[in-house]
Order: C-alpha cells, then sequence, then structure tokens
C-alpha cells in the first residue's frame, strides 16, 4: 500500500459546477481543498450532491471547474492516471461488486493492469488479512453479509494501492458490530481519505475537517469541532451534534 505522508495538497476543488441533463443544478460553486494523509468528511441531507460530488472528483460525471490531484488537472487527457490514483468505495456494494467469488472480484484491477498472477495471489492474501477475512478467497460474494462485502468492496479498492481513497456512505446497512469494525479499518488507513456520510458518529470519529453540502452548495467547511460541535448551524441543515461528541466531556 502506498502510505502518503502529511504534507501539502492531495486535492483541490476550484468552482465544481454540475447539472444531469436538461435539469437544475446539482452542485454550485463547490471549492475545498484536501490535504495529504487528511480524513475530509461531507455531510448533508439527502439530496445534497455528495454522492454527484464522489463521482465528479473521479471524472465520472463531468463537470465545470477544476478538479486537481497531487498538482495534475483532472481533464478528459488525464482522467485514466488520476484515476489509477484514487479509488471509489460505492454506497451498495451490490453496485460493485460483479464477480462471483472474493478472489476474482479482487484479482480483476490487478490483472487488468497487468500484474503477474504470483503477485496478485500475495496481494490477495495481504489485503483479506488486513481486513480480518483470512480465507475468504473462495467464498461466494453472494452469500456474504453486507458487512463482508462492504470489506470486500473496500479490499478491491485497496489492492491497486490508491494514494486517496472515496467513500459514499460507508456505513450504511451495518449493524452494530459491522460498523463499529468497519470504522476501526478504515481508521487504521494511512491514506488521503473523502468520506461522504450521513453517519454524524462516523463524522465525529474520523473527521479532521467537516464540509456540509447543501441543496448543491457548500455551506460550512472547519475542523471537526468548529463544524460538529455547532449545534445552531448542524439544526438549520437537518442535523444535530453526534452523541459521541456531547459526551466528550
Amino acid at each position: 500500500m502506498v502510505v502518503v505522508r502529511p504534507g501539502g495538497l492531495a486535492l483541490e476543488v476550484k468552482n465544481l459546477g454540475f447539472s444531469y441533463p436538461h435539469g437544475p443544478p446539482v452542485l454550485v460553486d463547490i471549492s475545498f481543498s484536501v490535504a495529504q494523509g487528511e480524513t475530509v468528511v461531507v455531510l448533508g441531507p439527502n439530496g445534497a450532491g455528495k454522492s454527484t460530488l464522489c463521482l465528479c472528483l473521479l471524472g465520472i460525471f463531468p463537470a465545470r471547474g477544476e478538479v486537481i490531484v497531487f498538482g495534475q488537472q483532472l481533464s478528459r487527457k488525464t482522467a485514466r492516471q488520476i484515476r489509477s490514483r484514487l479509488g471509489l468505495v460505492f454506497q451498495d456494494p451490490n453496485d460493485q461488486l460483479f464477480l462471483p467469488q472474493v478472489k476474482d472480484e479482487l484479482a480483476f484491477g490487478p490483472l487488468n493492469q497487468g500484474w503477474p498472477r504470483e503477485e496478485i495471489d500475495l496481494k490477495i492474501k495481504e489485503i483479506l488479512t488486513r481486513l480480518n477475512l483470512q480465507g475468504y478467497e473462495d467464498k461466494l460474494i453472494s452469500r456474504l453479509s453486507v458487512g463482508e462485502k462492504k470489506k470486500v468492496a473496500l479490499a478491491a479498492v485497496l489492492i491497486l494501492e490508491p494514494e486517496i481513497i472515496i467513500l459514499d456512505e460507508p456505513t450504511a446497512g451495518l449493524d452494530y458490530q459491522s460498523r463499529k469494525n468497519f470504522i476501526h479499518h478504515l481508521n487504521s488507513l494511512p491514506l488521503t481519505k473523502i468520506i461522504a456520510t450521513h453517519d454524524l458518529e462516523l463524522a465525529w470519529e474520523l473527521g479532521e475537517k467537516i464540509i456540509i453540502l447543501n441543496e448543491g452548495r457548500l455551506v460550512a467547511s472547519g475542523s471537526r469541532e468548529k463544524i460538529l460541535l455547532n449545534k445552531s448551524l448542524l439544526q438549520a441543515h437537518g442535523m444535530n451534534v453526534p452523541l459521541l461528541a456531547r459526551l466528550k466531556d
């Protein structure tokens, strides 16, 4: 895995905008930056534009404005190279996982990149061990729980050694123990992370910088304490102070 040391900018977003064909704006004039090694959490109600933002950051949706990744501007010409440095974990693992067995899913990306099979097999074992999925190589993905599928989806991204990982609602659909385990794994990753979520407790546990989107606009940005302890700000956008934050004292 590539370990990204803090220092410098990993990603800059400048005046980002996006609209679906013949539809109203979904994102309007979004600007923010992410430092190398930083964990940024994007909060907001349903329809705020969080998932759309994730897709725009990878150039999957052709947004207006600028997305700059490690100093390189995202464009049609640079998209493939930039995407090799980013990884996206979808909200629903069933939208991401499409091969029958775990080992096939994890090998798909590296095989497409021309990795030697022996190296791929070693990497699969390493990634599965890191996520406490030892012995899952031959398991059928269709038989896995939601939590297990989420970890396999994460593993399928991590095996390609991204420098920035983007996660869309990573704890959605997880029970208490699965959620706790997944957050532990996320927290242990020495990567730049961008997490779009409704989960305020997750935001408090992992977030270093918090961004709030509402109706496609960036309405607040700042440190974890500045944003998540601001009750009036959160309530104005359909949220409340996380329980863990209220109990911190």
